[in-house]
């Protein structure tokens, strides 16, 4: 008897293997999870190994957790090519084979509408350079605010290719005197200083 309820298991399991619909409710529910590639490339954890039956299994435990930066790879693995969104979101998904860039065919994302509202963010100045849904680089005044805007991020600090923005600039006072040739101006705060390219003397009103 056990061994024809083995082979019944065994004959639905593969035809849902077979199918690709493989049904997770056939898994046991414990939670012991592995970090698996799926046919797209993909890197997903897995609540198990059972449930990771028909993706490729990378690692015991969750997939790690990788930047926020965005420096496009195409990587290449047995079965197609994909784009990551970096070196180490390829390395999570079991793909070591990479050259830098989007693989051929591949289309820009699109842009989406903000995730949530800036006015939630905090106003601290911690620049981020980022790349917005244009797909130009852009200073943020911090991840929150890129983060809000879909931006995807470079690096830390104001991009190198373009002034600071004032229209970007966060809105508290924390007041610093800056130089510009022989002149003394005291701005709201250091994004603001640094939006006027003005050196940076002190902080606090300019006396």
């Amino acid at each position: 008897m056990r061994k024809l309820l083995a082979i019944a298991f065994l004959t639905v399991l593969l035809a849902s293997l077979s199918s690709g619909t493989f049904a997770n409710d056939l898994c046991p529910k414990n939670y012991n999870p592995v970090c698996a590639r799926t046919d797209s490339g993909e890197a997903k954890t897995f609540g198990n190994m059972c449930m990771a039956l028909g993706s490729m299994v990378i690692s015991q435990g969750a997939c790690s957790a990788c930047p926020d930066i965005y420096q496009p790879v195409c990587g290449k693995f047995t079965g197609g090519e994909r784009t990551y969104g970096n070196a180490c979101e390829a390395k999570r998904a079991g793909v070591f084979q990479t050259t830098s860039g989007m693989c051929a065919g591949d289309e820009p994302r699109q842009p989406t509408a903000p995730t949530h509202s800036t006015a939630n963010c905090p106003r601290n100045y911690a620049p981020i350079c980022g790349l917005d849904m244009s797909g130009n680089e852009k200073t943020y005044s911090n991840m929150c605010q890129l983060r809000s805007q879909n931006g995807d991020a470079i690096h830390k600090g104001t991009c190198s290719n373009s002034p600071t923005n004032q229209a970007t600039c966060p809105r508290n006072y924390a007041p610093v005197c800056g130089q510009i040739g022989r002149s003394r101006t005291t701005y709201s705060n250091d994004c603001q200083r640094k939006s006027a390219n003005a050196r940076l003397l002190y902080n606090g009103r300019c006396r």
